[in-house]
């Protein structure tokens, strides 16, 4: 078993070794290489958030339930997924990232995303992340439509409250700011598709050409090729 302490109050959490050098190859190295972590079986992450690092190991034991109710995810709920796609970014879990921006894909059919958010990924996340820019994109999209409803024309996103988000997007976009030009730019084309409804893999990442197990699902058929497969997402 490995030893992994988390945040400032040291809050441990053991783990096969097997499961998470599998699983997490940021741990891999610490436990394989000649180092004081490998001689002890103990890690210290003092900076990581305990309640997202349990996240993060859930998920190393395929026990992670990211699936959406009809009521979607709560802000809090939010907030520890946008957290749990960062913390597997900076563990360079690429299969992490993409199930956690599948599940905000699909909250986000349902639901407006709130300003703060947006704040908070472009805080977080590295500013040419697929998370930023489905963000940025997200916000623009239901900026407009909030507008286009305010205005009279329905939309099938649904606001809990049109004028309580309007009045924080206006906020939002008053600070200025990068993020604030991105979601402008973005605002700027005439028609807009929904972000949370784009074609599957626009916003996984994935190292070199590998080609997305979704898109291969998405789109079966031996015949296609590799460079096909990418067209398709387009």
């Amino acid at each position: 078993m490995v030893i992994i302490k988390v945040g400032p109050a040291c809050e441990i959490f053991r783990v096969h070794r097997e499961v998470l050098t599998n699983k997490i190859p940021f741990f891999n190295g610490c436990l394989r290489n000649p180092c004081r972590e490998s001689e002890s079986n103990v890690v210290t992450l003092p900076e990581d958030d305990p309640v997202v690092f349990n996240l993060v190991i859930k998920w190393t034991y395929n026990s992670l339930d990211l699936k959406v109710s009809n009521q979607g995810y709560s802000e809090n709920e939010m907030e520890c997924l946008i957290k749990t796609w960062v913390l597997a970014d900076k563990f360079c879990v690429e299969k992490l990232k993409n199930d956690v921006i599948k599940a905000i894909l699909i909250v986000h059919r349902q639901q407006a995303i709130m300003p703060h958010h947006v704040n908070l990924v472009d805080e977080l996340a590295p500013s040419l992340s697929k998370l930023r820019k489905f963000y940025i994109d997200q916000m623009a999209f239901d900026l407009k439509k909030g507008q286009q409803q305010e205005n009279g024309i329905t939309g099938t996103l649904t606001f809990d409250d049109l004028g309580i988000f309007l009045a924080k997007a206006r906020t939002f976009l008053e600070k200025g700011g990068k993020v604030t030009a991105d979601v402008v730019c973005a605002m700027c084309p005439g028609t807009m598709d929904d972000p949370a409804h784009a074609p599957v893999c626009v916003y996984h990442e994935h190292e070199g050409t590998e080609v997305c197990p979704s898109l291969r699902s998405h789109y079966p058929g031996k015949r296609y090729s590799e460079e096909s497969y990418r067209k398709a997402a387009l």
